[in-house]
């Protein structure tokens, strides 16, 4: 028996064959882009191909510049211990000559010049010794204030200076602790006079003399610079400060 084609068959028929390519289509294997988008990722350290979407590329930042890492790098950043190896200006050797200064005590103390001994050591008030060697002097400071405070002294400034690298300036008259005083940043005459104990009882505080390291000399009348009538001129290092004695 012929089969004979007719227009009633045509719907059916094409049902049939989109059917059919449905099914051939699920058993199509996806095309793997995974070696493609690896390669587009190496262009960009740090960056991993994100799981999932083979088109979701992410992108640097519009402007940004992608520097690869030099040969034989890691590409990750050196930790912050890596920098403690590395020399500082103010680290204590063993043929450093330290001054250190003590301020906010009950009775004012001049400065330590001390070399540092054989052993690493240098000794300070009261007789305690501290190992100075391989340390700051940031650091020294903290170590020395932790002694004596609140064990000897309820309060205590320290400084610690390596010689080499001090300035001084001078005080001399009528203050409690006439000395050679390290210079360690901006000052007034008024700090000065009170980093030797400040004024005795018998200091002329109207006759402060203040000479510079070029001879320029002047006269400053401490009692109105303290009563805000006067400016406080800066002491420089080198400055030599003299304190004159009143006479009734």
């Amino acid at each position: 028996m012929k089969y004979r084609f007719s227009f009633d068959h045509y719907p059916k028929i094409c049902i049939l064959l989109a059917g059919a390519a449905l099914l051939a289509g699920c058993g199509t294997v996806a095309p793997d882009h995974s070696q493609n988008r690896s390669a587009q990722f190496a262009n960009f350290p740090g960056l991993e191909a994100p799981a999932g979407d083979a088109t979701t590329v992410p992108k640097p930042a519009e402007g940004a510049t992608v520097v690869p890492p030099p040969a034989g790098s890691s590409g990750v950043a050196p930790s912050v211990g890596a920098a403690k190896g590395q020399a500082s200006v103010d680290m204590i050797s063993g043929d450093s000559l330290l001054v250190v200064s003590f301020q906010d005590l009950p009775q004012p103390v001049t400065p330590f010049e001390q070399k540092v001994h054989d052993d690493g050591t240098i000794t300070l008030l009261l007789n305690q010794t501290f190992v100075a060697t391989n340390k700051s002097c940031r650091e020294l400071e903290r170590e020395i204030r932790q002694l004596y405070v609140p064990k000897l002294f309820k309060q205590m400034t320290v400084t610690v200076a390596i010689s080499g690298n001090t300035r001084f300036f001078y005080v001399e008259g009528e203050v409690k602790v006439p000395a050679r005083q390290p210079w360690l940043g901006r000052m007034t005459l008024r700090q000065a006079i009170t980093s030797c104990g400040d004024f005795t009882d018998f200091a002329n505080k109207k006759k402060v003399s203040l000479t510079h390291e070029g001879g320029a000399r002047q006269i400053i009348n401490m009692k109105k610079v303290i009563a805000g009538e006067a400016p406080d001129p800066d002491v420089l290092p080198g400055d030599k400060i003299h304190v004159y004695r009143k006479w009734w």
